[in-house]
């Protein structure tokens, strides 16, 4: 006679396997745990290369602004300006002007622009007083890559730069190492230019066209990163803002961003003299308070100008 089935419990590892169908609290709340401490890390070590980068990109100016300061006490001239270079080994001469500009035959200044405008088409975002306006194109004269060519020659900055033969040369971006050190962050090359009787290194710049306009591309450092910077040099918000952005350059603010707000919310470059779309968050936008800040929720792109002591 057959045993009734009631008479035969399954066995044993077929009761593990039904009591084993999903996780229980406790092991749920483990892997929540692990996942935020995961998630958590990425955040923080994201947030410390941010920070990392923006160090870099500030030690790097501090230290072209002792190259200038060494160069200065030990050939009696100014980098890139130094009329006497070529006897010092240093490469072209510059006219000994005080100034880095044309070493002759032209009356064009070297920085001019227009206003970086809101979406009013009225506002300068970056402005002295009312009137003077901070440049997003440079037109290049002979000194302002001099400027390299003599601190890299006098063994004070650790690139390796070449002078350009003509002037007016055409300069793509595979050969822009030759001629312009790149940034800290390894991503766009530096120029050295004057404005407003002031000496600054400006980042962002990608290539040189026949025209001597210098296009300027979108990024270099994002919107934190920038705002980190500046509050190092003590820049207050405005407008009540949870980050600051100098509608005016003024004395003393040795460092400066530079980007643009539109109703589109996307940011602009300037290239030989037209307006582009950069196709990424703006750098700047209104704080609701009659005044702009960085684009933090975005991280909107910048790129900087730093003055120097020349």
């Amino acid at each position: 006679m057959r045993e009734s089935s009631a008479c035969n419990p399954p066995p044993l590892d077929s009761l593990k396997a039904n009591t084993r169908a999903g996780f229980t609290l406790i092991e749920m709340s483990i892997v929540l745990v692990i996942i935020g401490f995961v998630v958590g890390g990425v955040m923080v070590g994201s947030a410390l290369i941010e920070i990392g980068q923006s160090r870099k990109v500030m030690s790097q100016m501090e230290n072209f602004q002792v190259a200038v300061s060494m160069f200065k006490l030990k050939f009696n001239c100014k980098p890139g300006d130094c009329a006497n270079a070529t006897s010092f080994g240093l490469g072209p001469n510059g006219n000994g002007d005080g100034s880095l500009g044309a070493v002759s035959g032209s009356t064009i200044g070297d920085v001019y622009g227009g206003c970086l405008l809101d979406d009013s088409g009225s506002v300068c975002l970056t402005r002295i007083a009312s009137s003077a306006i901070v440049p997003y194109l440079n037109r290049y004269r002979a000194e302002g890559q001099y400027f390299w060519v003599h601190l890299s020659a006098s063994g004070l900055i650790a690139e390796s730069i070449s002078a350009m033969a003509v002037d007016n040369v055409a300069v793509t971006s595979a050969e822009m190492p030759s001629y312009f050190p790149k940034d800290a962050t390894g991503k766009l090359h530096l120029a050295a230019f004057m404005w407003n009787s002031k000496a600054y290194i400006r980042t962002g710049f990608s290539n040189l066209q026949f025209t001597k306009l210098a296009e300027f591309s979108d990024t270099v450092l994002g919107a934190s990163q920038m705002s980190y910077i500046s509050s190092k040099f003590g820049y207050s918000p405005v407008g009540g803002a949870t980050s600051w952005y100098p509608n005016e350059l003024v004395q003393g603010h040795r460092v400066a961003p530079l980007g643009i707000f539109t109703a589109s919310g996307l940011g602009l470059r300037f290239y030989d003299g037209t307006i582009t779309d950069t196709g990424v968050p703006a750098c700047v936008v209104a704080n609701g308070a009659g005044g702009y800040r960085y684009n933090i929720a975005n991280n909107g792109r910048c790129n900087m100008m730093w003055q120097i002591d020349y």
